[in-house]
Order: C-alpha cells, then structure tokens, then sequence
C-alpha cells in the first residue's frame, strides 16, 4: 500500500492538495490534524495534547489500513526529527510513504494563513518555514520518494498527479542503479549521518559535554540527554552515541588523536547493504570521507588561509599540501559547508573572510598549549578565585583531550603579581570575596551604596560616612583589586576593593550601559595620563583636563646621577601613556634612539647630568606611587620642578632623616 504525506508550513495550500489527491485517487481517506482537534475538542483553533492528537492520528491511520483505504496525512510535518520518528511507529512503517512537499513561498502562507478559519501566529509560521528550509524532506527520511508541488504557481492536475504516481517504480528502480557502485559506510543512513553530525554540533555548542569517564555508556546517556531536548528523542540511542564518541575519538575529531590521512572505522559498527535503504548525499564513502576531513581540519587548523583572497582555495591548498585531498574540490568543499556544516550549526551561518573555525575551537594544538602556559603562570601566583577556577576547569579539559599527554606543562614563564591582602581573612562580606557581585552592578548599570570597614587604610580626604557611586571597573594593579567607580557628584577614583562593603542599592539611579561606557572611557583616560591610580579628590578638575583646559597639567622637571639614570632610561613606559622626554643615554648613539623621547640636553650639574621630564595631571604631585619612585632612588634623583613638588619631597626626607 502506498500512504501520502503533505509536508508544508500552515497556509501552503495543504489541504486543498489533500481534497484533490482525494478526488484524483480511489478509496482514499484524508487524516488532517486540525479535524482531529475539532473532534478531540469541539474546536480546531484549540491546541490541545499532542499526545492525544498523535494517538487518535495513528488510530486513524491503522483503521485506514485494516479498511483497505489509502491514508493522506495532512499536517505540517515540518521537522525532519518528526519525520523521523513518525515513520518508525510499526503501524506507519507498514505502508510505503509518497511525500508532498508545498514549497508555497512564505509571503503567500501569510496571505493565505490570514483566511484559514485557525490562522497560526506569524512568527510560528516563520520559524516552521525556516526548519523546511534547513532540512527539507528527502527520500532518505524513508519515503519512497518526495514531490515538490507549487500550488502557487500551477497547481497539480489529477493527470499529473495519476503520472508521478504511476512513474514512481521506475524512479525507485533508476535511483537504485546510480548507486549500484557506492561504497557504503557506517552513516550512508541518514539517521546515523544526522545524529553523527547533531552530535557534533552539540559537543561544540557545549565543551565538557561527553567528556571522556571511565563508563563510555554513562558519558553517552549524559549526551543522550542533551542530543534528545535540543534535536529531538530519534537522535538519544545511547549505544549508538557510545559509538559515535568512540569513532569521533578514534579519528581525531574529539581529543588529540595525530591527524591520519584516511579515517577509520570501528569493527563493532553496522555496515549497511544496498538496496535497503534510500541513499541521501553522503551515503558515498567519498563525500564523507571529504566532509569529515575538511571538519577535522578546520577543528585542528582555525583560520587557516584567513585574509586571502579565497579562504575556500586555501583552505583545499592546506589540505592538498597535507595528503588530505588529492584534487581540486572547492566546488564540493563549499556544498559541504553550505549544505550540511552550515545547517547543522556546526559551522555559523556568517562569512569567514578570515578563515574557517568551528564553536569555540579558535586555537590550534600549539596555540592551546602557549596560551594555557600563560594563563598557569599567572593563576598560580594569583589568589584570584575565579581565575583559579578557570585555569582548573582549562587544565581539566585538556587533560580529557589529551592536549597536555598527561604531563604537566613546564612553566617557562612566569608572573609574580600578586595580591598583598590574603582572601581567606578579609570579612565575609568584603568586596573582594564577591567580585561577581561587583560585575553584576557594572553591567547592570546600578548605583549602590558602598561603606569602608573602620581601621582600614585611606587617606585624609577619605570620609568615614558611605558614598554613593557607579561600579565602572575592576583594575589589578601592582598589589591589588581596586574598584573604579564614579560618585553621583561624578568623582572618578579607584579603591582597594577588600576595604569595601555594599550597603544599599539606590534602584532609582540606575542608567544605562552607553552611560557607563563613557564614564569609563573617562576613567581609562584619567588613569592613563595618571602616575599612579590617584586620580585626585575634584570632579572639576577631572573634567577640566578631560576637556584639555589649562592649569590641569604640569611638567615635573626631574635631574638624575649617572647611577640612577641607567634604571631611569631603561623604563620608558614605567609610568605607562605619561609623556615622557628625557636626556639621551650616553651609551645610546644617536641613529639608534628615539630622537623624541631622548631629545632633552643634558644638564651642567656634574653630580645630576641627566634630565627626566614629565607631563601628568596636577593631582599627580600628590601621588604617593610618584613620592616613593622619587624618593626611592635615596638622592639619586633631583626634584627641580614644580616647586611645589621639590617642597614635598624635601619635607619627606627631612623627616625620613630626623626619624
């Protein structure tokens, strides 16, 4: 017996299709969906339970059968997954199914889902129209074959109807020979080749999932979960998955496997026979062996030929160069990415004018490896939590995929940056023990009050009372966190974060994320010209360097010994973006240095020779950071300018040398 499926988004002319495949054919008996909910519940506009609207359709549909009369399903069927699992149920799978697809254009469904007596939402009707289009019904679903019809243009006579029936036998028979010399593999199946790729696509949408334990079943039915809420319940055979892991592994698509030039099949799988089954584009050991040499690739080699002028030709050129083609394929390589890496997920659908790369696989083996060693050489000097568990959660994974070979990196590089304030024995309540709470309120935009614990460090221009402020910016800087923030009043500044507790948020203040960008800007600004992270205690005087008005600068003229000089001239960037010029090195010939920054002549004072000057923001002079670098060169450096400075330096010294 032959059944026939409609397959189309609501308003594509579905049921006027079946009323006329009725007419066209004797003994027939149309199963829509919407009748079954009129007679379920009185009414078809009402949704109802997909269960019970399933079992009286397959109810229907068996007493069709048992009755002698031909079945026309008449629903959207929109999802390959439904398809799927529709055509497995034992009373469907007994009828050979011809499946109609109504490629009716979305812009006629609306027109004409507007006049249906149940009009179905526009953006359900979008989102049914852009599933047929991702996956289109084939015959490889497990129809006899599938008949595109375009009722909006020429609608299909009861003769053409009777002929595309009648010819179905030979088209079977023909289809049949033009794969008479396929070589068939584990996945010419198109259930195995969909779950095969979904699960891919999976793995990349979700690194940890299917991580390797010590039960490959158990890591398959945590994957089966996931593969049966995201793709749907046909595609979660735990076995199957097991095996789909085990192969992915075994042909270096997940892990660390070296990169064979041909792929390798497992003993234990299936090997299908021909002719029993429908073949679907990659049911040839050809093209998949292609496609998943060109997946593997790009995995292993993220940007490849990126910046070219044809990122599809050097991606071929790379793999050529490696043994993994032996022909010109751009014109398959780019069906296999637009057909099947594209819709599957696996691959964006974006350009990548800059090369290929798949999920987050951005990096290639040496990469991981380079930036893991830099990420190891700083958390394990860090207290940081949150870098810490993320340099574990990073170790962890490369060890499941064998990046590491179950050896711990070498640290050749380390940084010796560290916080001065232990964690462990800061209040519970401090700031510096919740920085996620602090990152929350930045991106959020909200306004809190913050509160100083008593007896913490400060300075004299501090107030013991709360202060309302914007959290802008969490900054490490030399010793510590420190929070950038802007008070209400628009002071901008930087605090030890673990002296600092919330109290209460001040909800009507909240703004929005372009306001906090630019007060950011505006605090990046001010540090950058800053020595330090001092930022001064004016509001007006910050917005008047922000807005380059004089009497908000001042040079700081400063004479250095030869001694000192050597250390000096070393650290050009020592006070980061600060213009800086200075005395040219004697050492250092003239071709050789920038005739910008050492372009200041030398002093006549034999004792300090060599000149230092600096331009920085007038709260600069009263920067500590700029106080202890002066100060720490224990008179080898000569404060000669602003006055004020050489006043400050001098009475610090004094009483460093009375005390």
């Amino acid at each position: 017996m032959l059944g026939h499926l409609l397959i189309g988004p609501p308003g594509s002319g579905k049921s006027t299709f079946a009323r006329s495949l009725a007419k066209t054919l004797p003994n027939t008996t149309i199963i829509a969906t919407d009748a079954i909910r009129a007679q379920l519940y009185g009414d078809e506009t009402i949704q109802g339970e997909w269960q019970e609207i399933e079992a009286e359709m397959r109810r229907q549909i068996q007493t069709a059968i048992d009755t002698g009369k031909t079945p026309i399903y008449d629903a959207t069927n929109y999802k390959r997954s439904h398809r799927f699992t529709w055509l497995q149920h034992p009373e469907i799978a007994a009828v050979d199914w011809l499946a109609w697809f109504l490629k009716t254009p979305l812009k006629i469904c609306q027109e004409w889902n507007q006049k249906r007596s149940r009009i179905v939402p526009a953006e359900v009707l979008e989102a049914m129209n852009r599933a047929l289009k991702q996956f289109p019904p084939v015959a490889a679903e497990g129809f006899a074959a599938v008949y595109d019809c375009t009722p909006h243009k020429t609608p299909l006579t009861s003769k053409a109807i009777r002929d595309k029936i009648a010819a179905l036998p030979r088209s079977q028979i023909n289809s049949r020979n033009r794969t008479r010399n396929y070589t068939f593999h584990p996945y010419s199946r198109l259930l195995d080749f969909e779950r095969l790729m979904h699960l891919i696509s999976l793995l990349l949408q979700h690194p940890g999932l299917g991580s390797p334990t010590d039960d490959l079943i158990e890591t398959a039915e945590a994957v089966a979960a996931a593969m049966s809420r995201q793709w749907g319940s046909v595609y979660s055979n735990v076995a199957a998955l097991a095996q789909d892991l085990e192969w992915l592994t075994l042909n270096g698509l997940i892990g660390y496997e070296a990169e064979a030039t041909e792929l390798h099949f497992l003993e234990t799988m299936p090997q299908p026979e021909w002719g029993t089954f429908s073949v679907h584009a990659y049911s040839d050991i050809e093209p998949f062996t292609r496609l998943i040499k060109t997946l593997r690739f790009v995995l292993r080699h993220p940007f490849e030929g990126g910046g070219s002028e044809g990122v599809q030709k050097a991606l071929i050129a790379s793999m050529q160069s490696r043994g993994l083609v032996q022909y010109d394929c751009v014109d398959s390589v780019r069906k296999d990415i637009e057909k099947v890496l594209k819709p599957y997920g696996i691959l964006e659908a974006v350009p990548y004018k800059q090369g290929y790369f798949a999920g987050t696989a951005i990096f290639t083996a040496s990469e991981l490896r380079e930036t893991f060693r830099w990420l190891q050489s700083y958390a394990l000097q860090s207290r940081d939590r949150a870098l810490i568990e993320l340099y574990q959660t990073w170790q962890q994974r490369l060890s499941w995929g064998k990046w590491l070979d179950f050896q711990p990196i070498y640290p050749t590089r380390a940084i010796s940056l560290h916080a001065i304030a232990k964690i462990e024995d800061l209040p519970q309540f401090s700031l510096a023990r919740q920085p996620e709470r602090v990152e929350e309120a930045i991106l959020a935009g909200e306004c809190w009050e913050f509160h100083r614990f008593q007896g913490v460090g400060g300075y004299a221009t501090d107030s013991e009372e709360c202060f309302c402020a914007y959290p802008l910016q969490l900054r490490f800087h030399n010793i510590a966190w420190y929070l950038g923030y802007e008070e209400v009043g628009g002071l901008l500044r930087f605090e030890r974060l673990e002296r600092l507790f919330l109290g209460r948020q001040v909800v009507e203040n909240r703004r929005s994320r372009e306001v906090q960008v630019r007060s950011l800007r505006r605090l990046i600004k001010l540090y950058d010209a800053s020595v330090g992270l001092f930022l001064g205690n004016s509001a007006a005087l910050q917005q008047q360097f922000l807005a380059a008005e004089e009497g908000a600068r001042v040079t700081v003229e400063l004479w250095a010994s030869d001694k000192s000089f050597c250390f000096i001239a070393e650290g050009t960037q020592r006070f980061g973006r600060v213009p800086l010029k200075m005395s040219r090195p004697p050492w250092k010939s003239k071709e050789v240095v920038d005739a910008k920054l050492f372009g200041l002549s030398n002093t006549e004072d034999e004792r300090y020779p060599r000149r230092l000057c600096l331009t920085v923001p007038i709260w600069s002079l009263d920067d500590v950071d700029l106080w202890r670098w002066i100060l720490g060169f224990g008179g080898e450096v000569k404060v000669v300018q602003p006055s004020v400075l050489v006043t400050k330096i001098k009475q610090k010294a004094e009483v460093i040398f009375n005390s």
